[in-house]
């Protein structure tokens, strides 16, 4: 088990590679033993630490067997806003959980999770933003934060965002969700946003989806 912080982040700037097993998963989580109250431990509240950040340039990074919970934001990839190299991450066999904003938020990176837990935070679940490449495999990305309303459906995916009021764009490429459950506690799970100066190429196949027709805006100018 990996112990961290207050506000403390697991900071990325070449490659960090993790191999748990399903019997002894890598458990990454913040250092209170204590209780908050009798049978309600620190370890079961959210944003005990800052999370996991992986830098532009950052690339082979690899996760297996990993248990990620309680922090911030459980894996934040920042990206290169304005340029074309992406971070790349790969995520197999493993829970991210019960963070206070966000379990993955990623900014046009290469990201692919296979057999993943992603569950249970306060805004986003999985934002793949302002493009990039995300392939999700056999993955449940479930919703039902219990210390607030989720503020945004589980799955968000743009190609663009707004940066000191400028427009900045990425093509979303080759995105795959294959096998996968999307579901929550509102009544839509799934946001795809994009402007047309950009491709936005995405696929669903054999999924259980909950969605509602006005989340899904491929065109949207706004």
């Amino acid at each position: 088990e990996l112990y961290f912080h207050e506000r403390s982040q697991l900071i990325v700037l070449g490659s960090l590679i993790v191999n748990g097993t399903m019997e002894n998963p890598v458990v990454f989580r913040g250092d209170r033993l204590d209780e908050v109250l009798p049978d309600l431990p620190y370890d079961k509240i959210p944003d005990q630490w800052g999370g996991i950040v992986i830098y532009p340039f950052s690339t082979g990074n690899m996760l297996n067997y990993c248990h990620i919970r309680n922090a911030e934001i459980g894996i934040f990839l920042p990206g290169a806003l304005g340029h074309d190299y992406r971070s790349e991450l790969v995520v197999k066999n493993s829970i991210i959980e019960n963070n206070s904003y966000a379990g993955i938020y990623a900014f046009n990176c290469k990201l692919t999770a296979m057999n993943c837990l992603i569950v249970n935070c306060g805004v986003y679940t999985f934002a793949g933003l302002t493009g990039g490449e995300y392939n999700l495999y056999h993955c449940t990305v479930s919703n039902h934060f219990k210390f607030s309303g989720a503020a945004e459906p589980a799955v968000v995916l743009t190609n663009f965002i707004y940066y000191n009021d400028s427009l900045i764009a990425h093509d979303l490429q080759n995105t795959k969700f294959i096998n996968c459950i999307i579901e929550g506690q509102n009544p839509y799970q799934l946001q795809l946003v994009s402007k047309p100066e950009k491709d936005f190429a995405y696929l669903f196949q054999n999924c259980l989806l909950e969605v509602s027709k006005d989340s899904i805006d491929a065109d949207s100018t706004e």
